[in-house]
């Protein structure tokens, strides 16, 4: 999906940039404003240190759109946060699926692909 708006989003040069970027932007303030705040790779790292290393796969949908909205549009945003984000709620489903306590969590989470 990245590279498929990437492609659309690279047509758009000169004047009709002056559309599509601000457009770029309010859907991302929308999909953050329904979704929810997607958080930042600090957070993410905190949760592991200080929650026993739980990242909950709540946020997932807020940070892959918001993610994918901003990287395709030229966006600061980059690939980091959303892959240790969906990578380590995956890790902590697989944990909960698995009742495996924190240390064997982390671990989970470190072997997720």
């Amino acid at each position: 999906m990245l590279e498929q708006f990437t492609h659309v989003l690279r047509e758009f040069q000169g004047v009709s940039l002056l559309i599509v970027m601000p457009l770029a932007g309010f859907a991302l303030g929308l999909v953050i404003h329904v979704l929810g705040n997607p958080g930042e790779i600090g957070l993410i790292v905190d949760n592991i240190h200080s929650r026993g290393g739980r990242i909950e796969t709540r946020e997932n949908s807020s940070m892959l759109l918001s993610s994918l909205i901003s990287i395709s549009a030229g966006g600061s945003l980059g690939p980091e946060a959303p892959m240790v984000q969906v990578t380590g709620s995956l890790g902590t489903w697989v944990a909960d699926r698995l009742h495996l306590q924190e240390e064997a969590l982390r671990l989970a989470q470190s072997a997720t692909p």
